[in-house]
């Protein structure tokens, strides 16, 4: 089938994206999920939270460490967050796959890029499979161990 259903619709972001991403779910009665990679959030999300479906996913420490996460997370339900071990902030694009980025310190992690690809991939269709079409295999519950980069695993 290759139309698009207008009543299951998802919004994904990267970094800036990603903040924009869980605004435009907590705003936008359209949106009835959204996935935010390695990004920070503002604005009403902070002050409000959020209930619909939400997965965070982090090159760096607990998201509830994290001070926008701090002010938020009791305002949170519905949310998945983790950390990828080995990953920095480019690693959630193809950037690392070139050598000009590689050069610039600390932009990209030590994790293989075929590798965080399979894993973005995974999750990010397992978040939008359950929570857009009902469609559920329980690696959002608990993390696979084909994964072990996958940290700091928070349901709520």
């Amino acid at each position: 089938n290759n139309t698009i259903d207008l009543e299951s619709i998802g919004h994904l972001g990267f970094s800036l994206g990603g903040g924009v991403a869980s605004l435009a779910l907590q705003k936008l009665d359209i949106i009835d999920a959204a996935i935010g990679l390695d990004g920070v959030n503002h604005g009403s999300v902070l002050l409000k939270g959020l209930t619909k479906p939400w997965m965070i996913i982090f090159s760096f420490k607990k998201a509830q460490d994290v001070i926008t996460y701090k002010e938020v997370w009791d305002k949170l339900s519905n949310v998945l967050t983790f950390t990828i071990d080995g990953a920095r902030h480019y690693n959630y694009t193809d950037m690392c796959m070139g050598d000009f980025i590689r050069n610039i310190p600390d932009a990209c992690g030590t994790i293989n890029e075929e590798r965080m690809s399979n894993l973005l991939k995974t999750y990010t269709t397992a978040f939008l499979n359950k929570h857009l079409k009902g469609i559920d295999n329980n690696i959002l519950v608990v993390p696979p161990e084909d994964y072990p980069e996958i940290n700091n695993f928070n349901v709520k």
